[in-house]
């Protein structure tokens, strides 16, 4: 009797325990304003005129836009790019939020913020893009009512699907 006992607690036990594996693939997230932002959608492409890569990530009414040169060659996480946002890049980074007629746009373009973006994966053949990036955007309205800065921290995407 006690080693029926013994086996339907442990099978009990083992039956209650469950493993609910969340994958981030694509993912693309990081800390904005210190606070946990994850995107719902992500996706790259390459600007019209074939120069810049853009990454994107989007959640409910905020889109978070990363602009980088277009890489001449693969690169892998033992070459990564380092693009500097700020004065006189190429590379930089917007924020924006919109929302029945309210628009706030945020950007690192123009000396107006500053940050980093690493591009760690850029296969033009996989069109899969990785990397990591954190940076400090100005708001670009006129408001004193909105915060002047946004500010993402340990940020990263990952896979993201270059269309």
């Amino acid at each position: 009797m006690r080693k029926v006992l013994s086996l339907l607690l442990l099978l009990i036990v083992y039956s209650s325990c469950e493993s609910d594996v969340k994958f981030n693939n694509p993912g693309f997230q990081g800390r904005k304003d210190n606070f946990t932002w994850r995107a719902d959608v992500t996706n790259a492409s390459i600007s019209a005129a074939g120069d810049f890569l853009i990454i994107n990530g989007y959640r409910g009414l905020e889109q978070v836009n990363l602009t980088i040169p277009l890489p001449s060659t693969v690169v892998t996480k033992l070459t990564p790019i380092i693009y500097t946002l700020g004065p006189d890049s190429d590379a930089f980074a917007a924020y924006s939020y919109e929302d029945e007629g309210l628009q706030l746009a945020y950007s690192t373009e123009d000396a107006l913020g500053n940050g980093e973006i690493i591009l760690e994966e850029y296969d033009p053949v996989v069109r899969k893009i990785s990397g990591k990036f954190k940076f400090n955007a100005r708001y670009q309205g006129e408001s004193s009512i909105v915060p002047a800065n946004v500010n993402y921290q340990e940020a990263v995407f990952y896979k993201v699907p270059l269309f």
